[in-house]
């Protein structure tokens, strides 16, 4: 029975679990470091330079580790910057995450201590939550090297390092998931000792601050008395109850929803968002991967059903004989990759059926649509099929963005570089320069004709 128990629980420490979650992490806590970089940068060497807001030497005596500690060079500063944002954006897309994720640490801790006087307490929680995933495996999903993961995991030629790589992984969640308890515990149980949390009023002077106030819907909330009171106690309970939350299923998903619901009002109504993305990034990791999974499939079958009423209306609307009446020829350069390239995926954006692609090196479409050789071969063609009005080049272009819905934004600019006289030039620039490659059909004895030498044989032989 002992037996048993003892090979249970080993299989259950040396399997990883809350792969997805831990993936959903990284690239969540990935993209909200990259937006600090990047929502700074211009004015990166005032927050974070050598001769920045915070003097260098007073940083000096009150630092104990950070990067930008080894030189006040503005040189050295852009360097070490623009490798933390490399690092960031490696770890983010699962780029060897082991080595990236340790990067990713050092580059932020050491911006972090640069200039601690812009932090926030996510700053703190995430730092730690890092250091314990050092040890977890966040590439497995989402990731450039997840596919090279799960070839190793099914080759499995390393059997005891990739047991103890697991048990590793496993206590790093776990680690992670109890900082996060901790958190929520400290902080609710400081509040509850507060006065103010006590008579419920906290909220009322937290939203009253001009530092944490959203303009005119903090004032709407404010005003009731009865609301105030609630959100405070609600806060105290919520915080309090977190880590008991988790130990059963039904209650796990009701702490992690009023989780979202918390975090995002704080974000709102405190302008404190990148704590809040830090904590709810946290949160992927209470998700177990049968969960994710159950969600993908129901996503899944959701789109399906979502695609199948578009389609559905779809096929309705081009039953209507005003949209009929907006069919398009269009005449295109069967030996052309490029424009075949262009015609598929025009194909594609055509939702509605309006277009009809036909190849004039066909010899009896230029016969039968009475067309000139030499001018099809310089200039796409179309034509309208109810007025049979023909039009060629940048007008022909116009004609198919106005009949392609996703094209629409693209009419403007269109419309604009033809009146300019733009549009004409840039297309016979690109037309000019195009390469083809005649099809073996048009090909006779090793002599391949061109569309005007194809369409004088046929007229000949007609």
């Amino acid at each position: 029975m002992m037996r048993e128990v003892f090979h249970s629980l080993f299989i259950r420490l040396t399997a990883e679990a809350n792969l997805i979650g831990a993936s959903v992490f990284r690239i969540a806590v990935g993209l909200n470091i990259l937006s600090i970089y990047l929502l700074n940068y211009v004015q990166r060497q005032y927050l974070w330079g050598p001769n920045g807001v915070w003097p260098f030497e007073e940083f000096l005596r009150n630092t104990w580790f950070s990067l930008y500690r080894f030189s006040d060079s503005l040189l050295f500063f852009e360097t070490v910057f623009h490798l933390g944002i490399l690092a960031t954006i490696l770890f983010t897309l699962g780029y060897r995450v082991r080595i990236t994720a340790i990067l990713n640490l050092i580059f932020l801790w050491s911006l972090h201590e640069r200039n601690p006087w812009i932090l926030e307490g996510g700053d703190n929680i995430i730092r730690i939550v890092l250091l314990f995933l050092l040890f977890a495996n966040l590439g497995a999903y989402f990731g450039y090297d997840s596919q090279r993961y799960w070839q190793r995991i099914q080759q499995n030629s390393r059997p005891l390092l990739q047991s103890f790589s697991a048990v590793l992984h496993n206590f790093a969640i776990i680690a992670a998931i109890t900082q996060l308890c901790i958190m929520y515990f400290i902080t609710g149980f400081h509040k509850a000792m507060g006065e103010m949390w006590q008579e419920g009023v906290a909220i009322y002077y937290i939203l009253r601050t001009r530092t944490f106030n959203w303009p005119g819907v903090s004032d709407l909330i404010i005003q009731n008395e009865w609301l105030t009171v609630l959100l405070t106690y609600l806060t105290v309970i919520f915080e309090l109850a977190f880590p008991f939350l988790l130990f059963n299923t039904i209650t796990r998903r009701l702490a992690i929803l009023g989780g979202l619901v918390f975090h995002t009002a704080i974000a709102l109504f405190m302008s404190l968002p990148t704590f809040q993305i830090f904590v709810l990034s946290v949160y992927a990791l209470l998700i177990p991967d049968r969960e994710y999974q159950a969600l993908g499939r129901w996503l899944q079958m959701w789109k399906f059903a979502v695609t199948d009423r578009i389609r559905s209306l779809i096929q309705i609307i081009r039953r209507y004989p005003i949209l009929r009446m907006q069919r398009l020829l269009v005449f295109y350069d069967g030996h052309c990759q490029l424009c075949i390239r262009s015609v598929e995926a025009l194909q594609r954006l055509d939702f509605f059926s309006l277009l009809e692609f036909v190849s004039f090196r066909d010899p009896q479409v230029i016969v039968t649509h009475g067309l000139n050789a030499q001018q099809l071969e310089r200039r796409m063609h179309t034509k309208t099929l109810r007025t049979n009005d023909i039009q060629e080049g940048i007008d022909a272009v116009l004609q198919i963005a106005i009949r392609l819905i996703p094209l629409w934004p693209m009419v403007p600019v269109l419309f604009v570089a033809r009146l300019l006289g733009l549009g004409q030039k840039i297309y016979d620039f690109i037309a000019r320069r195009r390469v083809i490659l005649p099809s073996p059909s048009s090909c006779v004895d090793g002599q391949c004709l061109r569309a005007a030498d194809t369409t004088r044989s046929t007229r000949d032989h007609g």
